[in-house]
This record gives C-alpha cells, structure tokens and sequence, in this order.
C-alpha cells in the first residue's frame, strides 16, 4: 500500500499490481492530480496557497489503477490547504509530487515505485526521498514510511488546458546553483544533504527570503564543533522574521534551514543576541559550500523549521517560577529511558518511584521506550502538550498526570551562551528561579542534564548552574540572560571541551523528527539530583579557553576537501537513497536500541551489563553509518542472537 499525497486532492492510497498508468486519472473522475506543492512566494509575508479541486471528489474504483508503478485501491482525502513546505517543494512549485510508501518491518525486502511515471501527458521524475514516521501499528509498534519528491520534468502546463509545454528543468543543474554539491566525498554524505532539502516547515513560519548581506560568518562558539551548531540571530530581526506579535516577542531560538549561493548550505539553531545586526553562522552549521557555479547570487532562503520556546516550555516555565500551569495542561509520564539512566547512576529505586507518581509498571515495560530510544518527545506545537512516541503511547507511558504530580523537569533546547561570561563547565537556565535549583555540597547549584538517547551510565551529568551574575560577566549581560523565556539550556563558550559534548555526546544543531531533535533533559528536583552518585561524572578538561575554529571559508569544507563526487553526484545520491540496503540500515537501528534495552532490563547490572553496553555502542555507531559511512562494532555472539 502507498499513500500518495498533494495538497490539490489531499493523500490517497497506491497498492502494488501491474496495471497500465493510463487509467489512474480516470479512477479519480472529477480530482486533478497535476502539481502538488506551492509556488515559491515572491515576498517573506506571503504564504503559499494550495490549489483546490474544481469539482466534487468521486468515489474511485479500486480495479486496477496504477501510479508510479503501484496500483491506485484507496483515496484519502485531507484538508485542502497545506501545513507544512520544505525547500524543495519550494523550488519545484506545482511540478512536484510526493509519494508516501509504506516500510516493511523488520529487515525484509521493500517494494519501491517507478523512478519514472507518467501522468496526464507529463513525465514525473524522481528527485529524492527521506524516511518519516508513519504512527503506530495496534500492538505498538512503530511505522515508517518513505516520503517520495518527483517532479514534472516535461509535458503540457499546468493549469487551463493548453498546448503549451512545460520548460525543461535540470533538477542537478538547479541544485548546482544554490550549492557545490560536486564537493561532496560521497553517495552517503549527498544523500544526507538532500534530506536537508526535505526538512519539513509550518507555512506560518515557512522560507524568508533575504540576501546574503543579512549573514556573517563567525568563529566557533563552542570550544570544540563538535559541540557545535549553533549561531545567533539578532533579536529584532528574529522577532521580525516570525512576524512579530506575543510569540514572536518572546521566542529566544530558531531551529532552520538556510540555502544561499553565495554562503552554501545551513543548518542548526539560530540563538537571539543582542548587540549584532547581522546574522552570525559558526563553520560547525554548514553543510554545504558555496554554489560553485552561481557564487555571485545574493538570494538566500532561510527556513524556519521549529521555535523556542514551545508552548509546552512555557507552561513547564510557570512550574519553575512556582506558578501553577494552565488547568489544561497535562505533562507526560516519566520516560522510562531516563529511569534506566538514573537507576545507573545509583539513584535507588525508591525515588524513582516517588519521583515518576509510583508508576513503575509502565517504567520498565518493553515498549518503554521507542525504539531509536528517543521515547523523550519532543512538544506538540499545536496541541500545547508533549508528544508521546507511538510504542509509549501504547503502553499507557503518557498518560497524563494532575498537577499536584507535575515533576521538576523539562525538555529543553541547547544553546550557545549569547553572552560573555559564563564560566566554563556551568549552564544558566533562565527562567527558572534560583531558591528551586538543588544545593550540591561543595559544588553548589546544579541540575542534573542528559540528551535523547541516553543510553549509557555516562550520558548524563550533574551540572553546575548560574544563579547570580558571575564576576566576569557585565550586568548588562547578565540583565539580558536572566530575561529571556525559559525553553533553553544555555552552555559556556569557555573551557577546553564542550560541556554539551560531555553529555550523551550533544552537540547544539537540531534535527527535523520531533523525537530526534537534540533536546535536553534538565530536572531541579532535589531528590534526584542530591541521589546520583558523587564521582560518577568525568571530570572536564581545566577552564583555559581552547583555540577558536577559523570562520568557515568559501571553500570546501574539511571533512570534503579530499574527495569530490563530480558530475554524477545526484544519479549516485538517488541509487544511495532507493537502495534496499540502506532502507535497511535504519531498520537495523531499532533492532539494535531494543536489543540494549531488552539486555538492561533483564541483568542485574542495568545499563551496565556488558551486552546491553555493546549493544547501545552499536545503536550509536548505526546512526552514525546512516550519516558518515562509519562501521558497526558487534560481538559476534550478538550479531548471531540478532541475525545481524
């Protein structure tokens, strides 16, 4: 079965078979399925508008239809109007297409459409694919799907009929123009990027267009890149790209996409400043350099994907000011990945207990936590609540929870300090008021921190915070610090390795999935944070400032200085993308998270067993192959209980 989705019909149904293409308009009857994304808008304020059916939907036969190489049995109507853009459907306007297909579960063969169809005298091409989250099965379980971009690559125009043609369109040549895709070393790393191009954004916020003249690179914030990700924005202008009022006022961070032939390819977070007018990308946030054959092109799209503080922050802010959340807010069960990791870190069981509301059934269950181990959620913008994963939500994981059993956590996005001064190996957290963060003797006040996934007892940390203005901070900085919205965890830019580095190996860029977007965990309760064992915790190198990182420079970057894709770069991101192997990959993924979950859970020793360790490396090095092309380190013992 494959849903096929355009803002024109809404998202239908494919199931495979082997009848003719010609039939599959005649099966919708009165819907169009010409087109299905925007047009790119010619100013910031405007937004994209969907186009409508001119006639009322039929019922459609299910005998035989076929689209992209897939029978056509199910339509399924959606609104009208689109909630979400991404930058290539942008680019490719009303050519686009998108086609949804369905993942097998477990390591089976998938079955994929044609990389060419045709449709209404035009032929569609396949431009590139990434894999979303598809819900979840009746026991649990999770589906994926794989999201499909085609385009119109020729045939009449759209719109009245008309013997007009479409203009050619060279989608690698287009592409070529906002970037030096040749730079890339590899099939792997230019699919990686072309999934940049797929990173879903609400229309409200949706591609500002400005010049290039609104950036500057900077040097590296974070003492090392690989804590990197993170740039500034100044605060008028990121209140005036998210189209001022209430909200746009009080957001402090902007996750984004920027496309600019004359800078490259961004991606990361986007933190307010003061004090700057342009603005400033570190090197650790390009992902692509500049287009190699459009260089002297000012334009720049910046896209912005998500915004902090979400809804659910701020009303998890009222609890850390010791006001009572809104009387329909409700907080999400206790993860049961951050149990396992507190239970590792010697916090004896008993407090958990007490600390999740004396729930320990839906704790440890074995659909505790998604596989992926990024069961932490990310918030619902809409909805105002946190978002349960669809393993926890079967289980009961998220049921809500009253008031009175609200607990002193959050999920928090990463930040670089925006100002000078805060001391190395320290976090400021604002927002939360001083009397609430807990006394660790001899250290002071301090949190306790991890980031999804936390698989291992050093994944998280306890954590000094700032309280009071520092010696070596200004109190115009400190004001400006203390004023901001609680929804971030702001790092030190000072010190020798990065304090988000030391955390479940952090960095500050964001993801797109809402459950693999880098947030931190950060709990004030007393009783966790006075628990976790004393020494547990590596100790950070000494607080000499490291050497700053050289502005990322028009060339290639370092990571691709040595090899160059050359002209085929898209043909072999394309094979890369579709290859049933690489589908794979990512069911291999899961299996490995469930294995180290499934190995802690059983042994005595937790996250400390052998196996179970073993297990959570491989998970992480798997993520990693998914991005760099890394290997995978398993005993054999385990690649044979696994059938890896």
């Amino acid at each position: 079965m494959v849903r096929v989705s355009s803002p024109e019909i809404g998202s239908f149904s494919v199931a495979r078979t082997n009848v003719s293409v010609s039939s599959a308009t005649s099966a919708l009857k009165g819907l169009t399925l010409n087109g299905s994304a925007p047009a790119p808008r010619a100013t910031p304020e405007s937004s994209p508008r969907a186009v409508h059916p001119t006639s009322s939907p039929a019922t459609p036969s299910t005998g035989g239809s076929r689209l992209a190489g897939l029978r056509l049995s199910k339509t399924v109507l959606t609104d009208r109007e689109a909630t979400e853009t991404s930058f290539l459907l942008e680019l490719l306007g009303e050519r686009a297409r998108v086609v949804e297909v369905p993942l097998p579960n477990g390591l089976s063969q998938p079955r994929l459409p044609d990389r060419t169809f045709v449709d209404n005298g035009r032929t569609y091409q396949f431009a590139a694919c990434r894999v979303f989250d598809d819900g979840a099965t009746p026991w649990g379980g999770k589906r994926r799907c794989m999201r499909c971009v085609y385009y119109a690559a020729s045939g009449p125009c759209f719109g009245d009929p008309s013997e007009e043609l479409l203009p050619p369109l060279d989608l690698q040549a287009e592409l070529e123009r906002w970037a030096d895709w040749r730079a890339l070393p590899s099939a792997r790393k230019a699919a990686s990027r072309l999934e940049l191009l797929q990173s879903p954004a609400r229309l409200e916020h949706a591609v500002r267009q400005l010049t290039s003249d609104h950036f500057e690179l900077i040097d590296e914030p974070q003492p090392s890149s690989e804590s990197g990700g993170c740039g500034f924005v100044p605060e008028g202008l990121l209140a005036e790209l998210l189209g001022g009022g209430r909200a746009a006022q009080r957001a402090t961070a902007v996750q984004v996409r920027l496309f600019a032939p004359a800078l490259g390819v961004f991606k990361g977070i986007l933190a307010a400043r003061r004090g700057i007018s342009r603005i400033q990308l570190p090197p650790s946030m390009r992902k692509l350099p500049p287009s190699a054959a459009n260089a002297a092109d000012g334009r720049a799209l910046l896209l912005v994907t998500r915004v902090h503080p979400s809804r659910t922050s701020l009303q998890m802010g009222k609890l850390a000011r010791g006001v009572p959340p809104c009387a329909s807010f409700r907080q999400r069960r206790f993860s049961p990945m951050i149990a396992r990791l507190l239970e590792a870190r010697g916090v004896p069981p008993r407090v958990i207990e007490a600390y999740a509301g004396g729930n320990r059934r839906g704790l440890r269950g074995p659909h505790g936590a998604r596989a992926g181990g990024d069961d932490a959620g990310e918030e619902e913008e809409e909805g105002g609540e946190e978002e349960a994963s669809p393993a926890s939500a079967a289980t009961g994981d998220v049921e809500p929870v009253s008031h009175p059993a609200l607990r002193a956590e959050a999920w928090l996005v990463g930040v670089a300090s925006p100002e000078a001064g805060l001391p190395a190996g320290h976090v400021a957290i604002p927002g939360l008021d001083a009397p609430r963060v807990p006394l660790v003797r001899g250290v002071g006040p301090c949190v306790f921190v991890t980031r999804s996934p936390c698989v291992l007892p050093t994944d998280g940390r306890v954590v000094p915070v700032v309280t009071a203005r520092p010696g070596g901070m200004s109190a115009e900085a400190w004001a400006a610090l203390s004023e901001r919205s609680f929804g971030e965890v702001v790092f030190s830019n000072e010190g020798r390795q990065a304090l988000p580095e030391a955390i479940s190996s952090g960095d500050l860029d964001g993801e797109d999935r809402p459950r693999l977007c880098d947030l931190y965990f950060v709990s004030w309760d007393a009783r966790l944070v006075e628990s976790i064992a004393p020494g547990g915790d590596a100790p950070l190198p000494d607080a000499a400032p490291a050497a700053k990182a050289e502005p990322a420079q028009p060339e290639v970057a370092a990571e691709e200085s040595s090899l160059r894709l050359g002209d085929d770069w898209l043909a072999l991101a394309q094979e890369h993308m579709t290859d049933a192997a690489t589908l794979r990959e990512g069911c291999a993924v899961g299996k490995l998270y469930r294995a180290g979950e499934r190995k802690a859970k059983e042994s005595p020793r937790g996250l400390d067993d052998p196996d179970a360790i073993a297990c959570f490396a491989a998970y992480r090095q798997a993520i990693d192959h998914g991005k760099h092309g890394a290997g995978v380190e398993l005993p054999e013992h385990l690649r044979k209980e696994l059938k890896l």
